[in-house]
C-alpha cells in the first residue's frame, strides 16, 4: 500500500482483479484517502508437474484514488450489483460516528455523497442483497461503544 493504515474496509472490484482500500488508520489520523490494489497476472507462465498447475506469483500495483468526504475507520465497503462500491457509517478522528454513506465510481473515481444512515453506527456488518438493496447488522451505536441487536435495511437509487 502507500499508506500506513489499520481499520480500513475492501472491497473486491467487478473486474475480479481490482481492490478498492477505503480509509483507515495511519496510527495518528483517520485516513479520507482511498487505493486501489491491481493485480496483473503472468501471461500464460504456469507450469504442469506432478498432475498440478503451478502459476508464478501474481504481480500488483497500488495507486492512489479518489478521496472521500470524511477520514473514517470501522466502517463497512460493499460492492454493488452496477459496479459502484459504497462505504457507511464508521468513526471519524474525534471518534464521532459518521452519519454519511458514499459511492465510489471506479470509471470517474470518484466518490458521491448518497445520505445518511437511519441509525448511526460502526464496526458493523453489511452485505449486498440480490435485489440491491444493502443489509447493515449488529456493531456499536453512540461513541461508548454499546453494541446493538438492530439492522437496517437501505435501497440504493
Amino acid at each position: 500500500m502507500t499508506s500506513v493504515r489499520q481499520y480500513q474496509a475492501s472491497s473486491l472490484l467487478a473486474d475480479g482483479l481490482t481492490v478498492l482500500v477505503s480509509g483507515g488508520n495511519d496510527g495518528t489520523n483517520n485516513l479520507a484517502t482511498t487505493e486501489l490494489y491491481s493485480v496483473r497476472m503472468p501471461a500464460c507462465k504456469g507450469l504442469i508437474t506432478n498432475s498440478k498447475l503451478n502459476l508464478q506469483t501474481s504481480t500488483g500495483l497500488w495507486t492512489a484514488t479518489g478521496l472521500m468526504n470524511t477520514g473514517r475507520v470501522y466502517h463497512t465497503s460493499n460492492l454493488l450489483n452496477d459496479g459502484t462500491v459504497i462505504v457507511a457509517g464508521g468513526t471519524d478522528n474525534n471518534g464521532n460516528l459518521v452519519s454519511s454513506s458514499a459511492i465510489y465510481n471506479p470509471t470517474t473515481q470518484l466518490w458521491t455523497l448518497v445520505g445518511n444512515m437511519t441509525v448511526v453506527r460502526a464496526q458493523a456488518d453489511s452485505v449486498v442483497l440480490l435485489n440491491g438493496q444493502v443489509l447493515e447488522t449488529g456493531g456499536f451505536y453512540n461513541p461508548g461503544g454499546y453494541g446493538t441487536n438492530s439492522a437496517n435495511l437501505y435501497t440504493i437509487r
